[in-house]
């Protein structure tokens, strides 16, 4: 899993640039089917609420690659706190077949 913050922030010149941040957590091997990290949490701090995103990103570990399976993209300034059910969706933004009820289960703190 890959969770990925974009962000935008004011740069020295006070022009608005992009910038993104992101956070691997280690495969689960053998648990395709209700995987469990424990990674411990990730914390960032938002610049810019009204334009900054996380993506969820689910990959599948090769032994060249990884392959991505699923993902999620949610606006900052609609989540809230509290465990929440993220949705999945293939890489052609559908639910349906093997995603139909993909999802992961993430907490989410707001300070």
């Amino acid at each position: 899993l890959v969770v990925t913050l974009h962000d935008s922030e004011v740069d020295d010149k006070g022009k608005l640039a992009y910038t993104s941040s992101s956070f691997d957590t280690k495969p689960v091997d053998n648990n395709g089917f209700c995987p469990i990290w424990k990674d411990g949490a990730q914390t960032w701090q938002v610049v810019n609420p009204e334009v900054a995103v996380v993506v969820f990103s689910l990959k599948e570990k090769d032994w060249e690659f990884d392959d991505r399976v699923a993902e999620a993209a949610i606006p900052i300034n609609r989540l809230r706190d509290g465990y929440r059910s993220v949705q999945l969706f293939d890489l052609n933004n559908s639910r349906s077949g093997a995603f139909g009820f993909a999802s992961l289960l993430v907490e989410i703190k707001i300070v």
